[in-house]
């Protein structure tokens, strides 16, 4: 298949998956969401890769969906909008329940959506000084389609506190809240990936596709189609408030929001 959003590989049994937007700073649309989707569909199918890496080319992650995408909403109607917004759930759902494991590598910043693809993704490397935050809420937009999976990851509470206030926190105080899982230093990231790579490829893949398909069966018994419904609606929903038109145009004409406090 032939991807202009993303680089995909595989060698010596290991798919190498890289966001390529760093001119957008690998900010999710429809385009690169769909290629990713396509990709995680290969690699369920058995194909001769035992690990996935997911990284992101230039100098950030991802920055999170596509802001151009987000503040499009003339002429959509709500089952339009619902549909972009499951385009997200499904990408991350995918990725976490490929029956391999997947090591992700999350350098310099990641925001919003960007942290569903950290959430659900098995082993997380970053820097200590990577940035993340859930910055919907300061867009007048809803962190709902990632929220499943960050709360899988982090727990409810840390979840919440992190969510309705959009404070950042770096890769040391993400690795404190069980975001991540590996804090390492830029030029000792690929050697500490190659380092897990190699541990994991010593285990039987079949037994480790097993154990990974048993596990999220156990943790999905009360996870439903009705939340899946019930995420994307609620983006579908924040996309068309007054407070989603007013945070995504103040941030296009970089001017402060009319609910910030002015000093």
């Amino acid at each position: 298949m032939n991807f202009t959003s993303i680089e995909f590989s595989i060698d010596d049994q290991v798919a190498c998956l890289w966001l390529n937007r760093p001119e957008k700073r690998n900010a999710l649309n429809g385009k690169i969401l769909g290629e990713l989707i396509s990709v995680f569909g290969l690699l369920s199918k058995k194909l001769e890769a035992r690990i996935l890496v997911l990284r992101g080319r230039g100098k950030v992650f991802c920055a999170g969906a596509d802001l151009a995408l987000m503040s499009d909403i003339s002429g959509k109607s709500d089952l339009d909008l619902q549909a972009e917004a499951t385009l997200f759930f499904d990408c991350f759902d995918s990725l976490y329940r490929l029956p391999m494991p997947v090591i992700c590598y999350a350098q310099s910043a990641v925001h919003g959506g960007g942290i569903g693809l950290v959430a659900a993704s098995d082993f997380v490397f970053s820097t200590a000084d990577t940035r993340f935050s859930f910055s919907e809420v300061g867009l007048g937009l809803v962190p709902a389609t990632v929220a499943p999976f960050v709360v899988r990851r982090m727990g409810g509470f840390k979840a919440r506190q992190y969510m309705i206030s959009g404070q950042e926190m770096d890769g040391t105080e993400a690795f404190s809240v069980g975001l991540v899982d590996h804090v390492v230093r830029q030029e000792e990231a690929e050697a500490e990936i190659e380092k897990m790579t190699g541990l994991l490829k010593e285990n039987a893949p079949g037994a480790v596709s097993m154990t990974k398909k048993l596990l999220v069966d156990i943790e999905n018994k009360h996870v439903t189609k009705e939340l899946r419904l019930l995420t994307t609606e609620i983006i579908a929903k924040a996309r068309l408030s007054d407070e989603a038109r007013e945070g995504l145009d103040a941030f296009f004409n970089n001017r402060i929001p009319n609910w910030r406090t002015r000093e």
